[in-house]
């Protein structure tokens, strides 16, 4: 199950208990807290910018694969954040910090073995006990990335989880304790290493910094021992394993003093880009978004398409020219495309606010409160640092905000807002009470038909060429298992019964295959007309169906136009543009675009050689 699906049922459930607590107890109880009050307003801005978005359906689900950051999403962190502050306890948010640190440990524990070729994660998938499971840009053994499938969010996970394990480990008195969490920020931390992360790096630097400043003289002389103890631990552990993070830092620093190679130019190179140039052209073309909708963004998650739209030529040059990117790589410039000035400044005045209240928490006089309070807030600055190189995921954001919340627990007597609800009595109590289960069922059935639509398409990828006729059928399901009109889905449907009209021995079957998949395809195009990446997958389906009928060439022809109007400076789009022109025989046309692409990309190794079979006649560049 994807983990935001998890998110979501979590939720689900919490907000149906706090709903029934509202009700039993006669009254709705609203947290005086400004962080909160400040991320409502946030997610009421995302909210505002989804009505304008240029792909609504993304902004609300977010992207297939990577559903954080989606309007749902938001929802789901806002109620968990009001729903903590309203339902638990100081003692329990005590545990529930502890509980976060143990979690980090288990993810360490099962993320280190990795490193020495012993991933648990492929004896689980294989029966073996190695790392050779895995792909080699992969590779465990150079970057663990444990359960989080990316090492880098693992780095973030771990920056946000560390600073709170050295505040437990100060805060318990007895030496057991105390013992369990140094033995614990040593592990974690030795994970954090090991995941070679630059951005963790930087991250943990920082983090620890700040909470040895925020703890102050007194209570490092008095815990002397400890801390030398600790940071003798964490200097062996990176002298040992920490040298790769550190020389790529400093590789980094003297790439910027070299000399640099001319993005501008045309010359390949089979040496990968170095990720930090890359990064800044992403960063350029984020700018320019904002610069087109500067007040509310393109939309929430919306980047994957609108940077299409912007995509600096000089990206064409890297050896990444041909990923897609549904991330800025960068927080902030994510919401600032996104979600414009409007967004960005909310979100910048929600973590200001936040800041600012856990501040004042660590200075109060309860010396274990204000030692919990300064390892949440070493963490939440660490944490703000790894996104401004990358972005949140489910497993940082969540639990980011679960300690949040559990700080602002901490404050003996949190002011409440109460709404008495006299009315709701016997039979209307029951009534709210029935209403309210009913509610929370029809959510967990949306979130269930997620879950479902997710497993036929898993299911519909891994049949492929295998069973065409089951691959067809499971798609079909996902679409219907899905709650709304899924884009995604249905293109991938239409190119699928593409193949599938192509391959089919009657006429009749071919037509009926070719018109359903011209149906989906529709759809897809019409529930988001600006996303690049269906328009190209829906282009794939008219290249197959349009070659073999008439009647639909002239819909290939306008997509091959709007391919180039959603992505004018990619080489893809023109070189699909491209086979369509063929299949409408006109060669010319055909050959036109090519140059185009070769003009942005001159060793496009894909359109030179189609445009190679069309300046030879002998061979048919259909094949």
């Amino acid at each position: 199950m994807p983990k935001m699906l998890f998110v979501y049922l979590a939720t689900t459930i919490i907000l149906f208990l706090t709903l029934i607590k509202f009700i039993l107890s006669g009254k709705i109880l609203i947290p005086k807290n400004p962080a909160l009050a400040a991320f409502a307003i946030f997610v009421a801005v995302q909210i505002l910018s989804t009505f304008f978005s240029i792909d609504k359906f993304t902004s609300v689900f977010g992207f297939p694969s990577r559903l954080n950051g989606g309007l749902l999403s938001q929802f789901a962190y806002l109620t968990i954040f009001a729903a903590a502050l309203i339902n638990l306890t100081l003692a329990q948010s005590k545990k529930i910090l502890a509980a976060i640190v143990v979690s980090a440990l288990a993810v360490s524990l099962w993320g280190i073995p990795a490193h020495f070729g012993k991933d648990p994660s492929c004896l689980v998938l294989t029966g073996k006990l190695t790392s050779a499971c895995w792909q080699k840009e992969f590779d465990p053994a150079l970057r663990i990335f444990s359960t989080l499938g990316q090492p880098n969010w693992l780095a973030s996970y771990l920056v946000i989880t560390i600073p709170i394990s050295l505040s437990l480990a100060l805060a318990f008195k007895n030496s057991r304790s105390k013992l369990f969490f140094i033995t614990t920020s040593t592990i974690l931390f030795a994970a954090l290493i090991l995941t070679n992360s630059r951005s963790g790096a930087i991250g943990i630097g920082i983090s620890l910094l700040l909470f040895l400043i925020l703890i102050g003289k007194q209570t490092l002389s008095k815990n002397l021992k400890y801390f030398l103890a600790i940071f003798a631990l964490f200097i062996l552990i990176t002298l040992l394993f920490g040298t790769s993070p550190t020389s790529r830092i400093s590789q980094s620093l003297a790439k910027k003093e070299s000399p640099q190679p001319n993005l501008n130019s045309q010359q390949p190179s089979s040496l990968p880009t170095e990720s930090s140039q890359i990064r800044l052209i992403v960063w350029r073309g984020a700018f320019l978004i904002f610069k087109r909708w500067p007040i509310l963004g393109s939309g929430p998650e919306t980047f994957v398409s609108s940077y299409y739209l912007v995509r600096p030529e000089m990206h064409n040059q890297t050896t990444e020219w041909e990923f897609f990117y549904n991330k800025a790589h960068n927080e902030f410039l994510n919401y600032l495309a996104n979600t414009g000035i409007f967004g960005t400044i909310s979100f910048v005045v929600f973590i200001t606010i936040t800041a600012a209240a856990i501040y004042k928490i660590s200075r109060q006089e309860d010396t274990q409160v204000a030692c919990y309070a300064k390892g949440v807030l070493s963490a939440f600055i660490g944490y703000l640092i790894t996104i401004f190189f990358g972005f949140s995921v489910v497993a940082t954001q969540a639990a980011m905000f679960i300690a949040i919340s559990s700080v602002f627990l901490l404050v003996k007597n949190p002011k409440e807002f109460s709404i008495k609800l006299d009315l709701v009595k016997g039979k209307i109590k029951s009534t709210a009470i029935l209403a309210s289960t009913l509610v929370s069922l029809i959510i967990l059935s949306f979130v269930a038909r997620l879950y479902i639509g997710d497993v036929f398409e898993k299911r519909a990828e891994n049949f492929q060429a295998e069973s065409p006729t089951r691959k067809l059928l499971a798609y079909h399901n996902a679409i219907i298992a899905f709650p709304i009109k899924n884009p995604y889905l249905m293109a991938d449907f239409s190119t699928s019964l593409g193949i599938a009209s192509t391959n089919a021995q009657d006429k009749k079957d071919a037509i009926a295959l070719s018109q359903k998949a011209d149906e989906n395809a529709q759809d897809s195009l019409n529930t988001s007309p600006k996303n690049y990446l269906i328009a190209q997958k829906v282009a794939r389906t008219y290249i197959l169906i349009a070659e073999n009928d008439k009647n639909y060439q002239e819909k290939a022809r306008v997509l091959g136009k709007r391919l180039i109007e959603l992505a004018p400076t990619y080489p893809p789009a023109y070189l699909t543009a491209a086979k369509i022109q063929i299949v409408l025989n006109n060669k010319q046309d055909a050959m036109t675009l090519l140059y185009k692409a070769l003009e942005l990309k001159d060793d496009y190794a894909d359109a030179k050689e189609l445009l190679e079979q069309l300046k030879n006649p002998s061979i048919d560049p259909s094949t």
